[in-house]
């Protein structure tokens, strides 16, 4: 391993989580030359990479679940994200909560004058250099498995917020349950973003259809929009439908 090799493995292992930008500002180096040591950084297993940077894979530090998840199923991804985008309007105000399929929405928004209401900290640095939006990091607890705020102070704030719409995920979803998640800390969050949006679009990949979790984010009658993949069974389009969920395939 090369002296730089060693430098930059280090600093993702002690920042947790680096981006490409970042290390080339740091090192002084190309964008290519760092993709170069990622990519042999990673073969060596020392590293995880994910779209536009790499993340920890030390004992000693504990890698974000979020950045283990920005590889998977990424394509199908880019397409909802690329879709959801679509309905947002110039002067929109939009909540925007953690996950990686809402985080992938950031690249389609660039430009456009918007407010830009968030607690997840990958959406704020996607986000943060753009002049035409205003962004709102929600305060509250910092969750690393997600790159996230949560609780109490979180939901607080949101009371005095009000937006267009909200862009949420989940980690599984059948119809006679709903959206699930695993963090029921998180529960109250995504109940208060539904009260104070207009509208609520919930993103969310084929691969997770059918899949449990402990705690309900979301039923059906809280959602407004369905944006899942073609990989989608047509009898789950149906169903969600019956309960008066638009259900839009991205393709």
């Amino acid at each position: 391993m090369t002296a730089r090799e060693m430098e930059i493995l280090n600093y993702i292992n002690i920042n947790k989580i680096a981006k490409t930008d970042e290390l080339t500002k740091v090192f002084s180096l190309s964008e290519s030359t760092v993709r170069r040591i990622l990519d042999r950084l990673e073969r060596q297993k020392l590293i995880v990479r994910f779209h536009g940077g790499a993340a920890s894979t030390s004992e000693s530090q504990n890698n974000t679940a979020v950045s283990a998840r920005f590889n998977i199923q990424n394509k199908k991804k880019e397409l909802i994200a690329k879709k959801a985008a679509e309905h947002v309007k110039e002067g929109n105000t939009i909540i925007m909560l953690g996950g990686t399929t809402v985080y992938y929405m950031c690249k389609y928004l660039k430009g456009k004058n918007l407010t830009v209401i968030t607690n997840s900290l990958i959406v704020l640095d996607a986000l943060k250099a753009e002049k035409s939006m205003k962004i709102v990091l929600l305060g509250g607890e910092y969750n690393n498995d997600e790159a996230e705020l949560r609780g109490s102070l979180t939901s607080n704030t949101l009371q005095r917020l009000g937006a267009d719409y909200v862009f949420t995920s989940a980690t599984g979803f059948v119809e006679d349950r709903g959206f699930l998640t695993p963090h029921i800390d998180s529960i109250e969050l995504y109940n208060m973003c539904f009260q104070v949006a207009k509208r609520v679009f919930m993103l969310v990949d084929s691969s997770k259809y059918q899949k449990s979790d402990v705690a309900i984010t979301a039923r059906s009658e809280d959602i407004d929009c369905l944006i899942s993949d073609s990989g989608l069974p047509d009898e789950a389009r149906e169903a969600f439908m019956r309960k008066g969920v638009e259900v839009i395939i991205a393709e």
